[in-house]
């Protein structure tokens, strides 16, 4: 059993995550500011479960995280940077407020988290640790007036690689991965929806969750630094207007 701390958990892929994890019997830290739905879910998992309610735009919230789990003196094992928030706005409407907080949430709150987390390790002595960053294809690829979420997707696949530059001395692999289109509700797909993707289907939260398994696996130690599209081949197809 490990402890496992996500973010942004209640909802969407985070609680994928978090429940497929819950199942393989590790303890999982939910992090997140819907109370409602961590809550629901950590009902579910008694005893295994812990909700800490923390706004994760601003930095107090990773402050207020860290300090819960020392109060609780809780050993974090690995930590799932999951956290986001989709935003599309005219670049000419987009306030300063707006990039502010979705590169406190997205960018910013990522880097503290693992820098609280190791500042609680010891260097050479701990032989397992895992960060992974859930990022986003539009680091790579973009759609008009998105600029603030492709800006900190971009920047967290670039983080990743600094940490696992950073981190080997603490024995921690540090990866991210990057979803394509991911139905994470019941809504209704067209034939053009999924065969826009060269696998011919959207994808689903258990293809992030399969790779998440592989990425906290004990015997996986040989991955580091990497960033995993999961895109059903969606940004390797080139489209022509025609």
């Amino acid at each position: 059993m490990k402890t496992i701390l996500v973010t942004g958990g209640a909802n969407g892929i985070g609680r994928a995550l978090c429940t497929h994890l819950l199942m393989q019997e590790n303890f999982i830290i939910v992090v997140d500011i819907d109370e409602i739905a961590a809550e629901t879910l950590c009902r579910q998992f008694e005893g295994r479960c812990m909700f800490i309610k923390a706004d994760l735009r601003f930095a107090q919230g990773v402050t207020d995280t860290f300090n819960k789990i020392d109060e609780y003196r809780l050993v974090v094992d690995a930590i799932i940077n999951n956290a986001g928030k989709g935003m599309t706005k005219p670049l000419t409407e987009l306030s300063n407020q707006d990039i502010e907080e979705g590169y406190g949430l997205m960018l910013r709150t990522p880097l503290l988290m693992s820098r609280e987390w190791v500042k609680r390790r010891t260097a050479h002595n701990d032989d397992y640790g895992r960060i992974i960053n859930i990022a986003s294809t539009r680091a790579l690829m973009s759609e008009p007036d998105g600029e603030v979420y492709a800006m900190c997707k971009g920047g967290l696949v670039s983080l990743t690689h600094a940490l696992a530059n950073s981190l080997q001395s603490y024995n921690i692999q540090v990866n991210c991965i990057s979803p394509g289109w991911i139905a994470t509700r019941d809504i209704p797909l067209r034939d053009a929806d999924h065969h826009q993707h060269l696998s011919n289907r959207v994808g689903y939260p258990k293809d992030i969750v399969a790779a998440v398994d592989y990425l906290l696996a004990d015997d996986n130690s040989f991955i580091n630094g990497q960033n995993l599209v999961i895109d059903g081949g969606m940004t390797k197809k080139m489209i022509y207007v025609e």
